[in-house]
């Protein structure tokens, strides 16, 4: 419920982007932390490349950090619950990586995955989740003035790339 309100205020522009400067390495570091405390079994990596701060909402990076790392445990086999996010200042732009080893998605439902309400059909799925995660992901990243994609092998992995303007 709370994400379906959240998502209807960023549709509807009712909130306004708190521009705060983040230290990525404590950022990244302290999603990983509480989702290791909530799953111990989850091994998260991560790198940082060519940036140390950068100023953003906290709280809305913070939403799409969680939400990605929560997909990518949940959609992993329990032997495979491993996630490696890199941060990386390529050509004046924000690009981080969200690489899972999880189920991965087939080809044909790429295009769905960032419909609201869309939900892939799978033993994974059946949670009560309502397929606003990735769509919320996607008005996010939209919100932020970046853009979200996603490579994904049945069997191998996903990968979830999200570019944001670098503002130092």
């Amino acid at each position: 419920m709370n994400k379906l309100l959240a998502f209807t205020q960023i549709e509807n522009k009712a909130i306004k982007l708190n521009r705060e400067e983040v230290n990525i390495v404590d950022f990244i570091e302290s999603t990983i932390e509480s989702h290791t405390l909530k799953h111990p079994d989850f091994m998260i990596t991560y790198e940082v490349v060519g940036f140390k701060t950068f100023i953003t909402d906290p709280v809305l990076l913070g939403s799409l950090f969680d939400n990605l790392a929560e997909n990518a445990y949940k959609y992993s086999k329990p032997e495979q619950k491993k996630l490696h996010i890199s941060a990386k200042l390529i050509k004046g732009v924000l690009v981080f990586r969200f690489a899972d080893k999880g189920i991965g998605i087939a080809s044909s439902e790429l295009n769905n995955i960032f419909k609201k309400f869309f939900r892939i059909q799978n033993e994974y799925n059946q949670m009560g989740s309502v397929g606003l995660g990735l769509a919320f992901c996607k008005e996010l990243v939209n919100f932020m003035e970046g853009e979200i994609s996603v490579k994904s092998k049945v069997g191998s992995g996903t990968e979830f790339k999200i570019v944001l303007p670098y503002n130092s």
